[in-house]
Parts: C-alpha cells; structure tokens; sequence
C-alpha cells in the first residue's frame, strides 16, 4: 500500500521552570503515541507505515548534553489518512454509545 499522506511539524515549547526528558515523556503519554527522546534517531516515514495509527514525536532539549532544560523541541509526525480514519471509527463508536436505547412513539 502506498501512503502519500504524511505530515511533519515541528515546534518550541518553552517552560517557566526546567523540566526533565521523563516529565516530558509523562504529560505527552497517551496511546497512538510513541515519544523518542533526546539524541535516538526519530523514524523515518517509511518505518513508520508499520507501526499502524501512531504519531511519533522526537523529543530535544535546545542544548545538548543537560539532564534538564526550559526549552524543549518536539517534532512530530504521522499518517493524516490513517488518523483521520481513526478518529472517524472513535466518533462512530461514541455516537453509538450514546443513540437512544428503545421504541419511538
């Protein structure tokens, strides 16, 4: 299967204290997502068609070599196809949930 839908962004985020990689890995912890932290090399578009329905997100600190750090880099990436089914399936099955049990009068 061929996928041409790939989306990669990458952004600063910077803290009124410094932080730690593992608090960092902790508060973006969430399933379909893989976190890399520092220096591991992030993998590449064509890697990432096997691990189905995850966004990678590459975790840096803005100076290398700290154990802690204000400013963090994350860039991240993902099939926009692959997500966008997913969450169509997670909002089908939440409306679902919630359609009226019983008879119409």
């Amino acid at each position: 299967m061929c996928r041409v839908s790939w989306s990669y962004f990458s952004i600063a985020v910077e803290f009124e204290r410094q932080v730690a990689f593992e608090q960092v890995e902790a508060t973006l912890s969430a399933p379909h997502l893989e976190v890399i932290l520092g220096d591991a090399d992030a993998p590449r578009q064509s890697q990432l068609h096997w691990r189905s329905g995850n966004v990678s997100v590459r975790v840096r600190f803005d100076e290398e070599g700290v154990a802690q750090s204000r400013r963090v880099w994350l860039g991240a990436s993902a099939d926009n196809l692959e997500l966008s089914a997913l969450n169509a399936v997670e909002c089908a099955q939440e409306l679902r949930r919630l359609r009226p049990q019983g008879k119409v009068q």
